[in-house]
């Protein structure tokens, strides 16, 4: 599985997904062919932009202690905020944002865990039905409530993000 932040370079251009674009017909016909578990991924940046496996060269960047490790247009959408659902970067916010995103989540990160707990089972059942009968409707059904929590958690980074004075220093 490819890590938040991936994208792929191509005739000096490069190619990622934003939540905005998921939001789009073809995103969410992405969505329901590959599920959420790698939307980060090259596979889900090429099938959105019908790039061939061989096409491009994948990049994939996790150090975000400084904007000078991506290329300015995926700076822009991060400063943007952009990739609300797409996961959380270490390194983007202050010490004291990332205090306060702590302390914001740790309630629903319980009940993030408890949910998984209990729907892990579940859930892969529901994913290993879907993924032989092509039922995707069953596997979002299984992965809703998970899913839910952690796009609340993730909404509130990207809230705190979204505030310059949160952002570490290099990100401002």
């Amino acid at each position: 599985m490819c890590e938040f932040m991936s994208w792929i370079n191509r005739r000096d251009k490069n190619y990622f997904l934003t939540t905005d674009q998921l939001k789009t017909r073809r995103g969410q016909k992405l969505l329901k062919s590959i599920g959420y578990e790698d939307i980060n991924g090259h596979g889900a940046i090429r099938e959105y932009y019908r790039i061939d496996s061989g096409d491009g060269i994948n990049k994939e960047y996790t150090d975000f202690s400084s904007p000078n490790n991506f290329p300015p247009e995926i700076v822009a959408a991060i400063k943007a905020g952009k990739f609300r659902g797409f996961g959380i970067a270490t390194g983007l916010l202050t010490a004291t944002a990332w205090e306060v995103y702590e302390e914001a989540i740790a309630t629903t990160w319980k009940v993030y865990e408890e949910a998984t707990d209990t729907a892990w089972e579940v859930y892969k059942e529901a994913t290993d039905t879907a993924r032989k009968t092509e039922q995707w409707e069953v596997y979002e059904e299984a992965i809703a409530p998970t899913w839910k929590v952690y796009e609340e958690a993730t909404d509130i980074f990207w809230d705190l993000f979204t505030v310059e004075e949160n952002r570490a220093e290099a990100w401002r």
